[in-house]
């Protein structure tokens, strides 16, 4: 198993059904990898016989490689040092159709206050005062 995974990396830890060789069709172990070269999707080996087999491999999990400044953790479209290159993150488009922008409301005078409500200034608020009913 460690020449096979070696074609990917460096075999840290295999599980139980895979280290008893009891379920090789899906055999699952744990990489160490170099992030600096490109995960292969299936890997070509010689087996005992001679013969040249093609496995497929999945990754669990594979972290976010940036295109633009070949850092992990994070997409190009997000890259800092992109950014301060002065190359844009988003890129403004006219919108071909067109956007209809209706009138604004009328407002309406309000009308006069009853007689029988005063306005006075009680320090800085405005109170309006009249009858209860």
């Amino acid at each position: 198993m460690a020449k096979i995974v070696g074609l990917i990396g460096k075999l840290v830890k295999q599980d139980r059904a895979t280290l008893a060789r009891e379920k090789l069709q899906y055999a699952r172990v744990l990489v160490e990898v170099n992030l600096t070269k490109d995960l292969p999707e299936q890997i070509k080996f010689e087996d005992e016989n001679g013969d040249f087999v093609y496995v497929g491999v999945h990754y669990e999990w594979k972290p976010d490689i940036c295109e633009h400044c070949k850092g992990i953790g994070h997409k190009k479209e997000v890259c800092k040092k992109r950014m301060s290159q002065g190359e844009p993150s988003q890129v403004w488009k006219e919108k071909k159709s067109e956007v209809s922008i209706p009138d604004p409301p009328r407002v309406e005078k309000l009308q006069h206050r009853s007689r029988e409500q005063k306005r006075r200034k009680v320090r800085g608020f405005n109170l309006v005062t009249g009858r209860m009913e």
